[in-house]
C-alpha cells in the first residue's frame, strides 16, 4: 500500500501554519477509573486512568473527556502544540494517513483525540485551524483546557512533560470497553499503526 503521498502533501500544509491565542479556562474535575488492564507494549506504564475533566474541542464545544470523547469508544490519543514542526507536524500528517487508510468498519469506531500541551497559544481557533491545514474532518477532536486540567489528563494517560519542548511523539490506542491501552510512536509506520487499532478495537468493530 502507497501512503507517503498522503503525508507529503500534508506536510506541505503544515510548513504555512502560524499561531496566536490566549488561553481557555477548564471545568469539571473528577476522574473514571478504567478498567485495571495491563498497557501493551510498554510493561512498565502503570494502568491508564481516563480523567473525566472539562476541555474545549477546536468547535469551540465544551465537553467532558471521558464522558464525551472516551466513554464506550476506541481512542487514539496524542500530545501535541500547534507552534511545533519537529514531532507535531509529521504525527498528525502521518496519523491521517493512518484514519485515511483504516477500513470503513474501522474508521467510524476509531476517534482521535489531540490534547495541546501549549493551552496559552493553542486555543480552539488555532486548533481549528491547525487540523484544517491537513484537511481533517470527522472522528477527530483537537482539544485545550486549564493548565490544571491538561496536567491531569498527562498524569492520567502516564504522561510527563516537564517541558513542552520535551514532549515525544507517543499515541496512547485504546478500548474503553475492554480496558486495553496500547503505546505506539505516531511517526511510525501508518500501516503498524493501523493493525494496532484494528487489533485494540477487536474483530466486532470490524464490520463494514
Amino acid at each position: 500500500m502507497r501512503f507517503t503521498t498522503g503525508i507529503a502533501a500534508t506536510l506541505v500544509a503544515a510548513t504555512l501554519f502560524a499561531t496566536s491565542g490566549r488561553s481557555i479556562a477548564g471545568e469539571h474535575d473528577h476522574h473514571h477509573m478504567a478498567p485495571a488492564a495491563p498497557v501493551l507494549d510498554d510493561a512498565e506504564t502503570p494502568p491508564i486512568r481516563v480523567p473525566d475533566v472539562g476541555v474545549v474541542t477546536q468547535d469551540g464545544r465544551k465537553v467532558s473527556f471521558y464522558r464525551d470523547l472516551v466513554k464506550g469508544r476506541v481512542v487514539v490519543v496524542n500530545f501535541i502544540y500547534t507552534t511545533c514542526t519537529a514531532i507535531c507536524s509529521p504525527m498528525t500528517a502521518n496519523l491521517h494517513e493512518v484514519q485515511r487508510m483504516l477500513e470503513p468498519g474501522y474508521a467510524r469506531r476509531a476517534h482521535f483525540i489531540s490534547i495541546t500541551i501549549d493551552p496559552k497559544v493553542d486555543t480552539p481557533a488555532v486548533l481549528k485551524t491547525f487540523a484544517d491545514q491537513f484537511k481533517i474532518d470527522g472522528n477527530w477532536a483537537f482539544v485545550t483546557a486549564s493548565p490544571k486540567n491538561l496536567a491531569k489528563l498527562q498524569k492520567g494517560f502516564a504522561v510527563s512533560m516537564a517541558r513542552k519542548e520535551d514532549h515525544t511523539p507517543l499515541v496512547l490506542i485504546g478500548n474503553d470497553k475492554t480496558g486495553q491501552w496500547m503505546r505506539k510512536l505516531g511517526i511510525a509506520n501508518p500501516m503498524a499503526i493501523a493493525e494496532t487499532i484494528r487489533q485494540t478495537a477487536g474483530q466486532s468493530d470490524a464490520s463494514p
